[in-house]
């Protein structure tokens, strides 16, 4: 990924997801499209506008009360032609 590409999915991530993540009860908003990946049990998608996609699940909490969350692909959109 370009180092646009990177920053452009960090904001998504510190603004976006990881407060969503942290409110207990409530769903990530809309606009992450967070679902789960048909037929990978425990795989979530999460795409964001026109920027990209990623990939990932939970794995076990390293400090309690923190989801962990790993990261399996992350995948910038293409440049229309």
């Amino acid at each position: 990924m370009t180092r646009e590409q990177q920053e452009a999915f960090r904001t998504v991530v510190l603004d976006a997801f990881v407060p969503d993540l942290m409110t207990p009860g409530m769903p990530f908003r809309p606009e992450l499209h967070v679902k789960p990946v048909s037929g990978h049990a425990g795989l979530l998608e999460m795409s964001w506008s026109e920027e990209g996609r990623a990939a990932f699940s939970y794995g076990t909490e390293h400090m309690p009360g923190e989801p962990h969350v790993i990261w399996w692909q992350i995948t910038p959109s293409q440049p229309r032609s």
